[in-house]
């Protein structure tokens, strides 16, 4: 299971990083918004998981790539 870390620990990745990352398919990117949120707009590809949910959902995060939260 991937280590969690709390909002305050976990390292920010700027605009221009996180779109670098995405258009390389190196990124995988979840929405901690609302689900209606998620269905109003989402980045495309990216997993809704609700901020509360993460940390019962950790387990579906992939190992192997870059997580944006956002």
């Amino acid at each position: 299971m991937p280590e969690l870390l709390r909002q305050e620990e976990a390292p920010k990745i700027d605009l221009a990083r996180a779109k670098e990352a995405y258009d390389r398919g190196e990124a995988f990117f979840v929405d901690v918004r609302s689900r209606e949120s998620y269905d109003r707009s989402h980045i495309p590809g990216a997993i809704s998981m609700p901020l509360m949910q993460v940390p019962t959902r950790a387990q579906e995060l992939p190992h192997d790539r870059l997580i944006i939260f956002y």
